[in-house]
């Protein structure tokens, strides 16, 4: 009578055993759904940071070189005369054109720019016009002002033909002011005077 009794045992111990194994394989426990969202998000997925630079537009090369021969169109500040100018004085001007490159607005329109009477005679007779030769020193762009070297400008008086003709460009047209004699020139700030770089610039 005890020999039943123990195989009924051994057989619910055997029972017991494999159904502690198929819980074991297949009873996983309930994943954590905030954390596995959290884990398991690929690096794509996530948003990027709020501060930072973007990858695109700092590989973007930024213009800052001015080459040979840009133009340079400016305004004068106050009247320029051949009657009192002196070679070596300095004058004050504003860009009156922006310059642009690749479609770039490098220097804009009203930058700051400075020139130098390179010779200048006034007026000693009917025979004898005054006469001004100028050219551009600097630009200032972001209140950093760069060493420029340009072409020159001269213009002397006499009848607008001779002037005009004097000019180095037409654009740069020069006249009169009333009270001043014929033979002089003066250059006046209603006035666009072209000039162009002879050497290229860097600005930064």
């Amino acid at each position: 009578m005890k020999r039943p009794a123990k195989h009924g045992i051994a057989a619910l111990a055997v029972c017991l055993v494999f159904s502690l194994a198929c819980r074991r394989q297949t009873g996983l426990p309930a994943p954590d759904s905030a954390g596995s969202d959290a884990s398991q998000k690929l690096p794509f997925d996530r948003q990027p940071p709020s501060a930072g630079i973007s990858p695109s537009r700092s590989l973007l090369p930024s213009v800052t070189h001015l080459p040979e021969g840009t133009p340079l169109t400016v305004c004068l500040q106050r009247d320029l005369s051949s009657a009192s100018a002196h070679p070596g004085d300095s004058f004050a001007a504003l860009l009156d054109t922006p310059i642009v490159m690749d479609g770039q607005i490098l220097v804009a329109r009203g930058a700051a720019v400075s020139g130098r009477v390179l010779d200048a005679r006034h007026s000693a007779g009917p025979s004898e016009p005054g006469y001004l030769r100028l050219a551009l020193v600097a630009l200032t762009v972001g209140g950093k002002a760069a060493a420029i070297e340009t072409s020159s400008l001269f213009a002397k008086g006499g009848p607008r033909e001779d002037r005009n003709s004097a000019m180095m460009d037409p654009a740069a047209s020069v006249g009169t002011v009333p009270g001043t004699s014929p033979k002089e020139i003066v250059v006046t700030p209603q006035r666009r005077l072209s000039f162009r770089l002879s050497q290229p610039v860097d600005l930064q």
